[in-house]
């Protein structure tokens, strides 16, 4: 008995109970970066996980095993006339404050 239904998502066997069996198959990666899908003419494929938590006060990444870190980045200018912050939209902010120098 032939059971392949031309499908790469599935994995086709015959039982003799049951006739054609057609498993779908999971797409896993190894790397915590990507994520598996599976497409019926190609089967798996895999893409790069979006690690951007739109927040302009992080700076985005990924590992391979731990997978997205978000980190805060350091908005620091070493300006001792400017207050420095950070704003999730606009990024690094440098207030002006009244500044004397000696």
């Amino acid at each position: 008995v032939y059971c392949d239904d031309n499908d790469e998502c599935t994995e086709d066997s015959c039982d003799a109970r049951l006739g054609c069996q057609h498993q779908e198959i999971t797409c896993i990666s190894e790397s915590a970066c990507q994520i598996g899908s599976c497409d019926p003419m190609v089967g798996c494929f895999f893409s790069d996980v979006d690690c951007d938590d739109n927040n302009l006060c992080t700076a985005d990444s990924c590992d391979e095993e731990e997978g997205c870190a978000n980190e805060d980045i350091d908005c620091d200018d070493d300006d001792a006339c400017t207050e420095d912050s950070c704003d999730s939209v606009k990024g690094c902010q440098y207030l002006p404050t009244n500044c004397t120098v000696a």
